[in-house]
């Protein structure tokens, strides 16, 4: 693992999230299958999209980091994953880059 790989981890850690994949369709959280080539997880908003296990409590989370978003895009994540019954949140506590991306995190709806 490189020195930034392990640097990003840590920060994860340090939010009470473990990495356990490169897997970033959130549609997975909800039981529903990735739709390749027109699946809404292909937005340009899944930068450094990867899933987590929630340390507390074990629930799994993705978290997608990008570096900013128009607001159409941003609309149409939220408005698809709503759909798909998944519950998002946006925040500046970002793991990847700190002060430089934020986090869109998609969980299974409760």
């Amino acid at each position: 693992m490189t020195a930034a790989g392990a640097e990003h981890r840590s920060r994860a850690l340090e939010l009470g999230l473990q990495q356990t994949s490169t897997g970033s369709c959130p549609r997975r959280l909800a039981g529903l299958p990735h739709r390749a080539g027109s699946c809404w997880c292909e937005s340009r908003l899944n930068d450094h999209g990867r899933r987590y296990r929630c340390t507390r409590d074990g629930r799994p989370v993705i978290l997608w980091e990008p570096y900013s978003a128009g607001g159409e895009d941003l609309a149409d994540v939220l408005a698809s994953a709503t759909a798909d019954g998944l519950q998002v949140t946006v925040t500046g506590a970002s793991p990847w880059y700190p002060g430089n991306t934020f986090v869109i995190a998609f969980e299974a709806a409760s």
